[in-house]
């Protein structure tokens, strides 16, 4: 990230770190708080950002190169992402050699349920969280986010090249369908691609919004007042079991990536 977004990258390092408590889950622990349990919530955050990022990068260069992006893109996440593959199926191995020569069962039979060996193809093409008839959660489950991430980076180049000056309101319109199937709870396409579609373009316009107005001089007062209550709304919304609380996220992520980008207030402290 470059160092005029820093803010942001603390704020995405303290939500990454809350996502991996929620994957923890350890019983009559601070992880069972009602914060730490709705912090999945903060991968539609993830996704907002990443949208961000990416329009800084890519959305108004004169210089595109789809070899170039998908090379980037692809060396990013597919060589850790094959690692734990990897990590997971000998796991796998080591329980059936457990249950073969110990006659020890874990929570499930080896290569069965999230570890079947119908999943392994998907899960190295990270494609398994496109389908319903696959399941996201399987081996890696975190890498669901990638899987979705992943293929809306091919999506939002091909809006680059077909859309070109129309392209925020191509990004307007992905992200309010995705939004209008989440609040009709559509079953097309899947909801883990609708949250991805959904906020990472809304982080698009959000980045065209703060290109436009990134000329704005916030009061250290005002910006300090800002920042602190959107931190308070964030929290109070993963933790919250409110309706429509997905839908919420978006544009209060989007908010918060827009005010944190200034870089006005006591952020600055980070």
């Amino acid at each position: 990230m470059t160092q005029r977004f820093l803010v942001l990258d603390s704020f995405r390092g303290l939500c990454a770190l809350s996502v991996v408590v929620f994957h923890l889950h350890v019983v009559s622990t601070f992880t069972e708080a009602d914060f730490f349990r709705g912090s999945g919530l903060l991968v539609e955050f993830f996704f907002v950002l990443s949208g961000f990022v990416l329009s800084h990068s890519y959305a108004f260069s004169n210089h595109l190169s789809f070899k170039q992006f998908a090379v980037l893109r692809s060396f990013r996440l597919f060589p850790l992402h094959i690692v734990m593959l990897v990590v997971f199926i000998l796991f796998e191995f080591g329980k059936l050699a457990a249950y073969e020569w110990g006659g020890l069962l874990f929570n499930s039979a080896p290569f069965t349920g999230l570890g079947a060996p119908s999943e392994i193809l998907p899960n190295f093409f990270l494609v398994h969280a496109w389908s319903s008839l696959t399941d996201p959660w399987s081996f890696n489950s975190p890498s669901w986010s990638i899987s979705i991430e992943y293929y809306i980076y091919f999506i939002f180049f091909a809006t680059l090249l077909l859309f070109k000056s129309y392209k925020i309101l191509a990004w307007t319109f992905i992200s309010f369908v995705m939004l209008w199937l989440i609040a009709k709870e559509a079953i097309f396409p899947v909801l883990d691609v609708q949250r991805g579609l959904s906020c990472f373009f809304a982080g698009g316009v959000t980045y065209y919004l703060y290109s436009r107005l990134n000329y704005l001089k916030f009061n250290y007062l005002v910006a300090s007042l800002l920042e602190a209550l959107l931190l308070v709304l964030v929290v109070y919304i993963v933790a919250s079991n409110m309706e429509y609380r997905s839908l919420i996220s978006t544009f209060l992520f989007c908010a918060t990536v827009f005010i944190y980008s200034f870089e006005g207030g006591l952020s600055l402290l980070c």
